[in-house]
């Protein structure tokens, strides 16, 4: 799709500086060309020149538009990303158990990842959490 898209604006760029430059190009010649009454020629090949630089100005805006939609698209993304980044983080902390242990030196009870080693605060005994 954005290919097409880009095919799109590629030929009306070209068809644009295409009509542009000819129909400019021949109108200035008729406009400077004193052997023939080309009014109507020059009211032409200028009309043409100006649908040519309208073309040109909108396969430019078209192309504007692209760019700020895919960065729309960029930035969505990356707010999904980051959601569900913070979906799996807010998981893992309510599945990481703890275990009341209750230290062996001095009897307070500490708060302890299951599986995992801390230290009582109170008098620094090494406790597992089991």
């Amino acid at each position: 799709m954005k290919q097409l898209a880009w095919l799109g604006r590629s030929l009306k760029n070209i068809c644009g500086w295409i009509l542009t430059v000819l129909f400019g190009g021949v109108g200035v010649y008729a406009l400077l060309d004193e052997t023939e009454d080309g009014a109507a020629l020059v009211a032409f090949c200028f009309l043409l020149a100006a649908f040519g630089v309208l073309l040109i100005r909108s396969a430019r805006r078209d192309k504007k538009r692209a760019e700020a939609r895919d960065e729309e698209e960029r930035q969505y993304r990356r707010r999904q990303e980051e959601a569900a980044q913070e979906r799996a983080r807010q998981e893992r902390r309510e599945t990481v158990a703890y275990a009341a242990v209750e230290c062996p030196g001095c009897g307070a009870v500490a708060k302890i990842r299951k599986g995992g080693v801390g230290r009582c605060e109170y008098c620094g005994t090494v406790l597992e959490g089991k």
